[in-house]
């Protein structure tokens, strides 16, 4: 009997507990992978490295108490899950690459955040050639107007949260405000000039779906985005704040349309939002072309946000 300091009693109602607690959590794994069919089990499928973390915990607790029958059914989930979380550290191998590279850096600033100064300390050590900020709004504008060196750049600062900037070394070219649904909430499309190519970019933020029409938005607007690159048939970048981890339905029938791959495989799961550990989630992305590889991928240090920026490497032919 494990726990011999604790009387019977007190082993038998922390056994019941247990019980309880891993029966609760079978319906919470089965629903997270049912996301087209309610906005709350989509919400739920954003989780699955708690889930992860939580199935490891059952089992060793039920192996502790020799519950098992208990232990038997959590393999499934434990398997399902482990794949779910080590998938991302798998190295993606498709494709040859060339040997230039475009560095990339990118945050949701939060647009109450004033650590302006932050902000500019990491892209003063990165010295990225791509700034792609996001929440942007008029004094963070004003802050960013003393960056050096980004000869061309598009800036829509808002008060509401769905401000956009993109920062430039590299000439962009057709740039443009792009709105991928109804909410009006603006993407900048732009193409990189890299002499003989050109790669296209586009910096997105999507409605978070804390309600039914931030959830029909945001589904419209990946939909959008997932044809608009399609039609493009241009080798392409797209970062942002998806709102949605990579376990959503909604953001893996965005990944079928458009062909792109996350920039994240082989690195790891990264969870970016919100800043503090545990509850944190991966729903800030950036999707490539298959001809374009990331050999860095970096979760930079807090800026303020309750986003974690992040600092890429991309090569190319």
């Amino acid at each position: 009997m494990p726990f011999p300091f604790l009387n019977k009693d007190i082993l038998i109602l922390l056994k019941k507990r247990i019980i309880f607690f891993s029966l609760l959590f079978y319906p919470i794994w089965i629903g997270s992978y049912l996301g087209e069919f309610a906005m709350f089990l989509d919400i739920l499928s954003n989780f699955r490295i708690q889930m992860f973390y939580g199935i490891i915990f059952i089992l060793l607790i039920n192996i502790l108490f020799k519950s098992w029958k208990l232990v038997v059914i959590s393999i499934i989930p434990f398997l399902s899950l482990f794949y779910d979380v080590l998938y991302w550290k798998i190295p993606n191998t498709r494709g040859t690459y060339g040997s230039n590279s475009i560095s990339l850096y990118y945050s949701n600033v939060l647009s109450t955040n004033t650590n302006y100064d932050k902000l500019l300390k990491q892209v003063e050590l990165k010295s990225p050639d791509i700034i792609a900020l996001i929440e942007i709004d008029r004094k963070w504008k004003n802050a960013l107007d003393t960056l050096k060196g980004y000869h061309y750049s598009k800036v829509l600062p808002r008060e509401d949260n769905f401000g956009i900037a993109i920062y430039s070394k590299i000439k962009l070219t057709d740039v443009e405000i792009k709105y991928f649904s109804k909410s009006r909430v603006p993407s900048i499309y732009s193409k990189l000039d890299l002499g003989d190519s050109s790669i296209s970019i586009l910096l997105t933020h999507p409605m978070p779906p804390g309600s039914t029409e931030g959830f029909i938005n945001r589904n419209s607007t990946l939909a959008s985005i997932g044809s608009f690159i399609k039609k493009s048939n241009h080798n392409a970048i797209v970062i942002g704040d998806l709102n949605t981890a990579m376990w959503s339905p909604y953001y893996k029938k965005l990944i079928e349309k458009s062909k792109l791959y996350n920039s994240r495989k082989g690195f790891g799961v990264t969870p970016t939002w919100p800043s503090f550990y545990f509850t944190r989630i991966p729903i800030d992305h950036c999707l490539l072309s298959p001809s374009l590889k990331v050999s860095e991928f970096t979760v930079m240090d807090s800026i303020g946000s309750d986003h974690l920026p992040l600092a890429l490497k991309i090569l190319y032919e």
